[in-house]
């Protein structure tokens, strides 16, 4: 089965849950350097990230 990209637009996220996202699942980064790139806490991010889940497993289901 071949894994196919999730195309995030129109899914609801803010814009800091859409930047969370793409540094850690896409670019591959650490939620510690992450949070340093954005500026915020480890805690703000992993909030960012499980909102963010959250609001795609609502989308795609």
């Amino acid at each position: 089965m071949k894994e196919e990209p999730i195309n995030l637009e129109g899914m609801g996220l803010t814009d800091r849950q859409l930047m969370a996202v793409s540094l850690v699942f896409y670019g591959g980064l650490s939620k510690k350097l992450a949070a340093r790139i954005m500026k915020i806490s480890s805690q703000a991010i992993s909030d960012h990230i499980k909102a963010a889940l959250k609001k795609i497993s609502q989308a795609l289901t």
